[in-house]
């Protein structure tokens, strides 16, 4: 019974990595679906699939093969300073009026106040902005002088609040890409994300931790940013995510 019970408990963690949802898990027999996942290589290359059936919250592995943790957890394994060169590279700028209803990435490092600002920040070589009433465009942009420059960016980019890697990535070029900071407490970490990561890091980490403060409605729960989950599986994520340009501090 309880190996059933595990069994569902994955079947209902794998729904919810999949459609992008987190959750918090109420097992069977004292089962914390925290503990069950997958004890990734200290490699965030390879990762190799145990033979005594070993869990994550997509399944169960079986065989000997090896896959990269990137491509397992389905997570872009370029570097915030590559994502940057290439945004850079691929930009085709044209002189535009700014549009109606825009937004602007802020860059002042005041993020306490909201991500984005109604002013444009005419020093930064490009950063990003938003537009459009209801449904929302997202675009780099750059000001030349007294000229204001747009480059459009393809939908792969931008939906689905897939714009946060460029974000990341224009805030690690510029140096002021907030720090996530944690508190290890034996086997638990507490987590306070300083940014939002791109959906399937933030998705990734929503799936495999909790809300610090359990008293939250649903609707919130995805979003908080102050977080806990197992000590073990926090130093894994935080050791591949690192490389990327990704950075985690120690709480004084």
């Amino acid at each position: 019974r309880q190996w059933q019970d595990l069994e569902e408990t994955f079947e209902h963690v794998s729904a919810c990595h999949e459609r992008g949802q987190g959750g918090i898990f109420q097992d069977p027999d004292n089962l914390r679906a925290q503990d069950t996942y997958r004890r990734i290589s200290k490699d965030p290359g390879p990762v190799s699939r145990d033979r005594a059936g070993t869990l994550t919250g997509q399944g169960s592995w079986k065989g000997e093969n090896s896959v990269s943790f990137y491509d397992f957890f389905q997570i872009d394994g370029t570097s915030l300073r590559n994502v940057y060169r290439k945004l850079a590279s691929k930009a085709v700028w044209q002189k535009a009026p700014q549009p109606e209803f825009s937004e602007f990435l802020r860059t002042d490092s005041a993020f306490r106040e909201g991500y984005w600002t109604r002013k444009p920040d005419p020093q930064i070589p490009f950063s990003l902005m938003r537009y459009g009433e209801g449904v929302k465009f997202s675009a780099l942009y750059r000001q030349r002088g007294e000229d204001f420059e747009m480059s459009t960016l393809p939908s792969w980019q931008t939906e689905n609040r897939a714009y946060f890697q460029a974000a990341n990535a224009i805030l690690h070029q510029q140096g002021i890409l907030p720090a996530s900071t944690y508190k290890v407490d034996g086997r638990r970490t507490l987590l306070k994300i300083g940014y939002l990561f791109p959906p399937a890091i933030q998705k990734l980490l929503e799936l495999y931790s909790w809300p610090s403060d359990m008293h939250v409605s649903e609707a919130d729960y995805p979003y908080l940013t102050s977080r806990e989950m197992e000590t073990e599986l926090f130093q894994e994520l935080a050791f591949a995510l690192t490389p990327l340009g990704y950075q985690f501090e120690k709480m004084l």
